[in-house]
């Protein structure tokens, strides 16, 4: 049996009300030589059960596997990538679907226009507490910015959720198992990092629901000192692939993270990152945070 030219890998976790609206879009599109794949995290039956409905109407390839036990994000991706089968590998989360019938081949035809790139397009963000759109677009100078400093997706994720991006499928590409609320812009520079080439459409290909009450995005968008223990992780990571002169602001951006947390454990970090060299203003601002937030952040700003 040939294998399909796209892997639409959906890894899932108690949502059926917007995975109804992903599988209804796929089964329109006009693009039609893909497979399925549903990796559910599910402690309870409602996605097997929904998913059994669908099943018999896709006339591809349509895997699906109930984790037991659970894998938790981002391990639940990793999964759903380690079955795909396709030269493409297309994520979609359970709560994004296909804008258009033809979404899906746009993806492919726009990739397979500079196949050693990522593709992505802008979102049609829906926020289903007010019941409103937004298009979510990145500029000229934002995808300049990416293709030349791919590590400033870390400040800002000028790509969006990995629903948006359409890549080709290395079995060696994997999403960081450490990481929840950057683990997408870290896959997206390691990607970026080995080979820049990235094309994007305005077009809104997909329709991504925002700050729902299943999101992740609201344990971090109000604060959470995991972002900074993700930080230091991205940093070491990353530091010998970012050019010298490209360290420093991201390291003053953990140092701002560092006063928003009042963070003072700067010699236990550099004890668990012992391959890395933190700045000594590091460690002062580290110290400073133990006595006055206000004096960290004045400290900070004459770095």
């Amino acid at each position: 049996m040939p294998k399909p030219e796209v892997s639409i890998c959906i890894p899932t976790y108690e949502q059926t009300t917007h995975l109804t609206k992903l599988l209804e879009s796929l089964l329109i599109q006009t693009f039609q030589d893909f497979e399925v794949i549903i990796t559910d995290d599910s402690r309870s039956d409602q996605v097997a059960k929904l998913v059994e409905t669908y099943q018999s109407k896709f006339k591809q390839k349509f895997t699906f596997i109930r984790n037991q036990p659970s894998k938790d994000v981002p391990e639940n991706w990793n999964f759903a990538l380690s079955k795909a089968q396709g030269r493409l590998i297309k994520i979609m989360h359970h709560d994004d679907w296909f804008t258009y019938h033809d979404s899906l081949a746009c993806f492919v035809t726009e990739f397979n226009r500079q196949p050693t790139c990522i593709f992505y397009s802008a979102s049609l963000n829906y926020y289903p507490k007010k019941d409103t759109y937004y298009v979510r677009l990145t500029s000229p100078d934002q995808l300049s910015l990416i293709r030349e400093k791919p590590h400033h997706l870390i400040f800002h994720n000028y790509i969006g959720v990995p629903s948006c991006t359409i890549f080709q499928n290395q079995q060696t590409l994997k999403f960081d198992q450490q990481l929840i609320w950057r683990v997408d812009v870290a896959f997206y520079v390691q990607l970026l990092l080995a080979t820049p080439k990235i094309h994007y459409t305005n077009r809104p290909l997909v329709t991504t629901s925002m700050l729902g009450n299943h999101n992740i995005t609201n344990d971090f968008i109000q604060g959470n000192p995991q972002e900074l223990e993700e930080l230091f992780h991205l940093y070491a990571q990353l530091h010998q692939d970012i050019a010298k002169e490209h360290r420093h602001p991201f390291l003053k951006f953990i140092g701002y993270q560092m006063v928003r947390y009042q963070y003072t454990q700067m010699q236990k970090t550099q004890n668990y990152f012992p391959t890395v060299v933190f700045p000594r203003w590091m460690f002062i601002l580290a110290r400073l945070n133990k006595v006055s937030k206000l004096a960290a952040k004045a400290f900070l700003k004459t770095i």
